[in-house]
């Protein structure tokens, strides 16, 4: 019993990411036509200067690294 409904259950998964996904499918056909709506509309009033400019300052700047030179030592001869 609790096979058949793990089954059930992952069969109505496909078909809802199938519907969801598919470009034959009615309904990405609608969300695609709302998303491009959305992104047409969108003006960028959600993330405010104030937003941007609160995660500048609590990141303060890295200075950058230096490099060091490398002192190789002349290795001695075998005898």
């Amino acid at each position: 019993m609790d096979s058949a409904m793990l089954l059930l259950l992952l069969v109505l998964v496909g078909v809802l990411t199938y519907l969801l996904f598919s470009g034959k499918s009615c309904i990405s056909k609608t969300l695609d036509k709302y998303c491009q709506r959305e992104k047409e509309s969108w003006t960028g009033e959600d993330v405010g200067e104030s937003l941007i400019k609160s995660v500048n300052e609590e990141a303060p700047p890295t200075p950058p690294k230096t490099k060091k030179k490398r002192k190789y030592k002349k290795r001695s001869k075998k005898k």
